[in-house]
């Protein structure tokens, strides 16, 4: 054989393979995507943010399904929950806002990252740390 032929033959081998990898969890579709995903094991949730609907969809793990869906300030990019997993932190970068939801109820606050239009900071990525929750500008 010569080797043409044998990268030709390992090529498909390795593209056989490829067809039967591992797959982890399970697929669901959502509109528009998802740009960040947090878990929440304690109460068997995942929080998905939705830049294109403004929302957070609330994802049952028990029951596979979108258990409820909270609407946000404009375009939520990133989201951190608390250490004690009561408040979910998500970042609005078109709002310059940063929400603070309340995870057992669904409920949501807001605050402005900066009031002032010449002094506009779009809040990027919410990071949940032991003391207070912080947000990259």
């Amino acid at each position: 054989m010569n080797a043409l032929s044998l990268r030709l033959v390992a090529t498909i081998i390795l593209s056989a393979l490829s067809a039967f990898g591992a797959t982890l969890g399970r697929s669901v579709s959502i509109i528009g995507g998802a740009t960040d995903l947090v878990l929440d094991e304690s109460r068997n949730r995942v929080y998905l943010t939705s830049s294109v609907q403004n929302l957070i969809q609330v994802y049952s793990i028990q029951s596979q399904s979108v258990q409820t869906t909270v609407t946000t300030d404009q375009t939520p990019l990133s989201a951190a929950i608390s250490r004690n997993g009561r408040f979910l932190y998500v970042t609005c970068y078109d709002s310059s806002a940063l929400d603070v939801i309340s995870t057992p109820r669904s409920r949501i606050s807001s605050m402005a990252v900066s009031t002032s239009p010449a002094d506009r900071f779009t809040p990027r990525h919410a990071s949940a740390k032991p003391t207070r929750p912080s947000v990259v500008c």
